[in-house]
């Protein structure tokens, strides 16, 4: 005679349910992976330099080139005027916390694209791989600001430049570049959502990022805008966002904490949106790419 198996009290590691409605967003899930976290973040910053010639020279050599000809171009061709802040540095702070924004965008805005086989072979929350790609372009932001300090050092000792920074503009830093970083990442979920259907979406990020340049006081000062063009220029978030990084660091820059505030509410709303976006995607996306 059979007897039926003695019911056995598991304890599983990992329960996956289905998404019960839209706003099912489990975020509490990263902080369970974030060990996985940081194993791609460390792949990603090995992989950035491996098997290249010039190695972590290259995250230098792009920001100064950069810096270098919009100081050209814009400085001396163009005439645009930085103030009593030199030039080079003026454009580099810009350079820099562009560079994080746009690599940030590009990077989440193929998440889906480049990670479909993964994403169809194991289960991990697939908003990892977007804090992945900002937390990797994050540490590539601290690298290239010793290039920064350098200049800053460079102007202290051989020109006699008077820095401006302030203790007060050092701890603006921090909720600064929180809110950037959310910006940044929200609007890369919404270009990600929209790619992983719409490939014409990932055609045009790389020309819609060059015309945002362009119209958000990355290349020129808001001081060098009419008064009554400024609140035009202000509906763009990312100026008070560049105003206020070189408010901060060079002491020179338009801080309006009004502005300011808009735009941190316009980032935080564009990140809610964007991890509704991606939570409802990532259901269906391996059908569709």
């Amino acid at each position: 005679m059979m007897t039926e198996p003695k019911h056995i009290n598991e304890e599983w590691t990992e329960i996956i349910k289905p998404q019960t409605s839209l706003f099912d967003l489990r975020l509490k899930e990263l902080a369970e992976y974030r060990d996985l976290i940081v194993l791609f973040v460390r792949r990603n910053m090995v992989a950035y330099h491996k098997q290249t010639v010039l190695g972590p020279l290259w995250h230098f050599l792009q920001p100064l080139v950069t810096a270098i000809l919009f100081t050209f171009i814009f400085g001396k061709v163009a005439g645009i005027k930085t103030g009593e802040v030199p030039p080079i540095l003026f454009n580099l702070c810009s350079v820099l916390f562009w560079s994080f924004f746009a690599n940030c965008l590009f990077g989440i805005a193929h998440v889906f694209i480049n990670y479909a086989s993964m994403f169809s072979k194991v289960y991990f929350p697939r908003l990892a791989i977007p804090i992945v790609i900002t937390v990797t372009s994050f540490l590539q932001f601290l690298i290239q600001m010793a290039l920064f300090m350098g200049f800053v050092l460079y102007f202290i000792v051989f020109e006699d430049y008077d820095w401006g920074i302030t203790l007060s503009g050092i701890f603006l830093l921090i909720p600064l570049f929180f809110f950037w970083s959310v910006l940044t990442t929200g609007l890369g979920l919404i270009v990600t959502s929209l790619t992983a259907k719409y490939r014409d979406v990932s055609l045009f990020i790389g020309f819609g990022v060059q015309l945002l340049m362009y119209s958000s006081a990355v290349i020129f000062p808001v001081a060098n805008i009419a008064e009554s063009d400024r609140t035009f220029i202000y509906l763009n978030p990312i100026p008070a966002f560049m105003e206020s990084f070189r408010y901060a660091l060079l002491g020179y820059g338009e801080f309006n904490i009004y502005w300011l505030l808009y735009s941190w509410s316009f980032a935080a709303v564009v990140m809610f949106i964007g991890i509704l976006m991606f939570k409802r995607r990532e259901l269906t996306f391996i059908d569709i790419v």
